[in-house]
């Protein structure tokens, strides 16, 4: 997919400059971020409160409750890397896109 064909999609507002676009941009991926990191630190919440740290503490009796919480442990945690590795290409974006607004207005702002 080529972003420059799409783009113009991204607002409603044709006057929208390229400036305001970068402002725009910064915002929504901040957000992005925000909520990768939660998402995350709800995950590794949920593991460590709900998901039994030893087989000791399952059911013995039980080996199709232990089977779910092995795949839903690796399941998970295999989620949240896939959320790291988007919140790092979203923090490498902001960067990015940081840049670009600095170079358009001509002021530098604190990061």
């Amino acid at each position: 997919m080529e972003a420059t064909k799409f783009v113009h999609q991204l607002y409603d507002d044709a006057s929208f400059s390229r400036s305001r676009f970068y402002f725009w941009a910064i915002g929504c991926l901040s957000v992005f971020e925000e909520m990768i990191i939660a998402n995350r630190k709800n995950i590794s919440t949920f593991l460590e409160q709900y998901i039994p740290e030893s087989e000791r503490e399952w059911k013995s009796d039980n080996s199709s409750q232990i089977k779910f919480f092995k795949e839903m442990d690796q399941k998970l945690k295999g989620s949240s890397q896939e959320m790291e590795d988007v919140r790092v290409h979203v923090a490498r974006k902001l960067v990015e896109i940081k840049a670009l607004r600095d170079s358009v207005s001509g002021i530098i702002y604190p990061i």
